[in-house]
């Protein structure tokens, strides 16, 4: 696996908003080496589409690597890289301290038998919480998320909870269908229908056998 990271001179995770370096890493036995770096100077681009332009660019540069680390951002950017196919994490200190875990998070979703059931015991995030008197039902409202908890992103609330919680239906608020949604459900057998007032949207989640 390649785990790429914005980082600043000191080689901790910079934001999106400062100029850095884009390190892609790549495991070499025990650890974790830079293979290759490139600068990443997003505010010499003032206008959305320089800066799409730039970030795709940056995409098309990262090539298989799909993951790249960053000190919490403006929401723009996760949008615009997850647009390119390139999932944001949010990441504090330096990569020693973040890409071991971000490996381990993608390693349990790839190594997870396709007969194995999620654990019943095992406990949905914060962000997600159970409806009272409706056993396995949970809801999120990802407006509240967003605004309260810079630089989360809805892959990082709900991802976990698909992988870990026993749930027989997920209720989510939200103010558009993530981009990533549709081929991630997939990977854990669930469904999803969804229906928008105008104002909001919401996502009601099963899993697939029902």
């Amino acid at each position: 696996m390649k785990i790429a990271a914005l980082l600043d001179a000191a080689g901790k995770a910079a934001p999106f908003t400062e100029a850095g370096t884009i390190c892609v890493y790549e495991r070499q036995g025990d650890s974790w080496a830079a293979a290759r770096e490139r600068g990443f100077a997003s505010a010499a681009h003032t206008s959305v589409r320089a800066l799409r332009s730039y970030i795709a660019e940056a995409a098309r540069w990262l090539g298989d690597c799909k993951v790249l680390a960053a000190k919490r951002s403006p929401g723009y950017y996760r949008v615009a890289f997850e647009g390119c196919g390139v999932a944001l994490w949010a990441a504090e200190g330096a990569p020693p301290q973040f890409v071991s875990r971000i490996e381990a998070f993608y390693e349990r979703q790839v190594g997870e038998p396709e007969t194995e059931p999620r654990g019943k015991d095992a406990a949905a995030p914060a962000y997600i919480v159970p409806i009272p008197g409706k056993a396995g039902h949970y809801a999120a409202d990802l407006r509240e998320v967003m605004a309260h908890s810079t630089g989360v992103s809805s892959r990082e609330v709900l991802l976990p909870f698909f992988s870990e919680t026993a749930f027989s239906r997920l209720e989510i608020v939200c103010d558009h269908v993530p981009k990533w949604f549709e081929r991630e459900l997939g990977r854990f057998r669930l469904k999803a229908v969804s229906e928008s007032n105008g104002k909001q949207v919401k996502i009601c989640v099963y899993p697939a056998g029902r």
